[in-house]
């Protein structure tokens, strides 16, 4: 929200009187959900000068610069990310994963999202891609599977199951200021996903006036 902006605004501020390379972090990272691309890769570049062996650095600047659109040079942080720390977590291989498939190399994205997926299988948003990644390629069972899959995680989190109406750039629930939208509809069209509850395929599931009373 603004309100929430403007207040993480004042603290930043205030840290940058001192500024550190986790308080050019944290401006990078605020830019970047704003929208402001430019502004946030140099926080990040910022963030490397003062401390060049933070592996955070370089993985958040890639996943800016696949939201700006130039996963070429994504590739190469996440990769230098990677380097500096040999333990990295899941979301740095995703992070490879998506910029892998806004480049278009599908085989290599799905076996990085396959990757990611055995060591994280809750990372937001994950499955979406492997399942538009294998529908693009042509496997549509496995992405019908994977999107099933994905639905199971939500509902198991206390959530609803996916529909393509949550897609819309104004539902905030999924978080739709991803990266590589209109490729990742691409593939998500290509298969059988309900539009909304009104769908038959939830006959089975609805509850009857008695089970509601």
């Amino acid at each position: 929200t603004d309100r929430a902006f403007r207040t993480a605004q004042r603290y930043l501020k205030l840290a940058m009187t001192r500024p550190t390379s986790t308080s050019h972090q944290v401006a990078g990272n605020i830019s970047r959900e704003r929208g402001w691309y430019d502004d946030a890769l140099k926080e990040f570049a910022a963030a490397i000068d003062l401390d060049p062996s933070d592996s955070w650095s370089y993985a958040d600047q890639a996943y800016t610069s696949i939201w700006a659109g130039r996963p070429a040079e994504a590739e190469k942080q996440i990769a230098k990310a990677m380097r500096l720390d040999p333990r990295y977590p899941a979301v740095f291989v995703y992070y490879n994963g998506l910029a892998l498939f806004a480049q278009d190399r599908l085989p290599e994205a799905i076996r990085t999202f396959e990757e990611a997926l055995q060591l994280n299988p809750d990372l937001p948003l994950l499955r979406l891609y492997l399942a538009s990644a294998q529908a693009l390629s042509g496997k549509l069972a496995e992405a019908n599977a994977m999107v099933a899959a994905f639905s199971a995680a939500r509902v198991r989190a206390g959530g609803l199951p996916f529909v393509t109406q949550l897609l819309r750039g104004d539902d905030q629930e999924i978080l739709f200021k991803a990266p590589e939208r209109t490729r990742l509809l691409q593939g998500l069209r290509k298969i059988r996903i309900p539009y909304d509850f009104k769908d038959k395929a939830f006959d089975g599931q609805r509850l009857t006036g008695a089970e509601i009373d």
